[in-house]
């Protein structure tokens, strides 16, 4: 048995026919990310607790999805929300805050 064989036998081998379209592969969808009450917390700074205070009481604050019965928050929703809330400062303390970033 020679190499030469099995060589020959692939090099004979052509495809026939149109040349395939190359698809690209499918690529699974961006989810959001979501946070639970306590990423919540972590993410402005806070107690879980402050969470439901924030729930109760701010009428901005983003409202939670439920995955059965566990309340969740879109990243980008929370994030939008700490913007909001460091827009809507004085123009003061918006310029002093400007100060120490620089």
């Amino acid at each position: 048995m020679s190499t030469s064989n099995t060589n020959e036998s692939v090099s004979v081998a052509k495809k026939r026919g149109r040349p395939r379209k190359t698809v690209a592969p499918l690529q699974p969808p961006t989810l959001p990310r979501l946070l639970n009450r306590e990423n919540v917390g972590v993410a402005l700074n806070s107690s879980r607790q402050k969470t439901y205070d924030l729930e109760r009481s701010d009428p901005d604050f983003p409202a939670p999805l439920y995955v059965g019965s566990v309340p969740l928050w879109l990243e980008h929703e929370i994030a939008a929300y700490v913007q909001r809330k460091a827009d809507a400062r004085p123009r003061v303390v918006r310029e002093r805050a400007a100060e120490v970033e620089e």
